[in-house]
C-alpha cells in the first residue's frame, strides 16, 4: 500500500551513510536564484494537475518497474493515481484504495509517508531541509533544462542521499526529478504534462464510499 506514495518521489528505502563529499556541499547563489524563482511561481498556483511517468531501477537487484500517474494537488490536500492505487488526501487523513482487491487503508498522513516528501510538497520540495548546488543546462526531451543537485541536511534522517531536479527554462517548470536511494534503488519521475489552477473540487481529496460498493474498509488510525 505504501509503496505507491514511496514511488512518486517520495522516497524508498532507508541507509546508514553519507559520503564527505556530501556533507562538504554548500548552496549556491545560481541554484537558490532559480529555485526561488521557481518556488515563487509554484506557489501563485491554486492547483496542479500533473501526469507522470516513473521509473524505478536497481541494476544490482536486476530490477527495473515502469509505472504512469497523475496528480492532482490543492494547497496541502492531493488525489495521486498510481496504476492500480488511488490515494487521496485532505491534508490530515489518506485512503489509499486498492482497487484490485476492493480495499481501501485510511491512515494519517504522517504515518503513510513515514516523515519523509509528502505528495503535496512535490513541486517545492526543495525548500526546506536541503543544500543545492547548480550543475549545469542539460536537454531533456528536446528542452534546454537547469540541473540542480539537492542533499539532505540531515541524511541520516532520510531514505535518499541526492534528488537531481531538472527544471524547465522556458517554461520554470519541473521537467524530471531522479532521486537516488541509499540501498541503491534510483527513481526518475518525468513530468509528462502540467497544468495549472484548473478547477479541482474539494470531493476529489475524499474518499466517497458509495462510489465503491463493498469496500472493505480498515481503518489504521486507531
Amino acid at each position: 500500500m505504501k509503496y505507491a506514495v514511496k514511488t512518486l518521489l517520495l522516497l524508498v528505502s532507508c541507509i546508514s551513510f553519507i559520503t564527505s563529499t556530501l556533507a562538504q556541499e554548500s548552496s549556491d547563489p545560481k541554484a537558490k536564484k532559480i529555485l526561488d524563482e521557481l518556488s515563487g511561481k509554484t506557489k501563485g498556483y491554486a492547483t496542479i494537475t500533473a501526469s507522470f511517468n516513473s521509473t524505478l531501477e536497481n541494476k544490482q537487484a536486476n530490477m527495473k518497474v515502469d509505472q504512469e500517474g497523475v496528480i492532482k494537488l490543492k494547497g496541502t490536500k492531493f488525489n495521486l493515481v498510481l496504476d492500480d492505487y488511488i490515494i487521496l488526501s485532505d491534508g490530515e487523513s489518506t485512503w489509499t484504495v486498492v482497487e484490485s482487491d476492493n480495499e481501501v487503508y485510511i491512515d494519517d498522513l504522517s504515518a503513510l509517508t513515514g516523515g519523509d516528501i509528502n505528495p503535496s510538497e512535490i513541486f517545492t520540495l526543495w525548500e526546506k531541509g536541503f543544500k543545492y548546488n547548480y550543475k549545469g543546462e542539460e536537454t531533456v526531451n528536446g528542452k534546454a533544462c537547469h540541473h540542480i543537485n539537492l542533499y539532505p541536511k540531515n541524511p541520516s534522517e532520510k531514505n535518499y542521499h541526492t534528488i537531481k531536479l531538472y527544471v524547465d527554462k522556458a517554461a520554470m517548470e519541473i521537467s524530471k526529478v531522479v532521486v537516488m536511494g541509499k540501498g541503491g534503488d534510483i527513481y526518475t519521475y518525468q513530468i509528462k504534462s502540467f497544468k495549472p489552477n484548473e478547477g479541482l473540487s474539494d470531493a476529489l481529496f475524499v474518499f466517497d464510499k458509495k462510489k465503491y460498493p463493498g469496500i472493505s474498509v480498515v481503518d489504521n488510525r486507531f
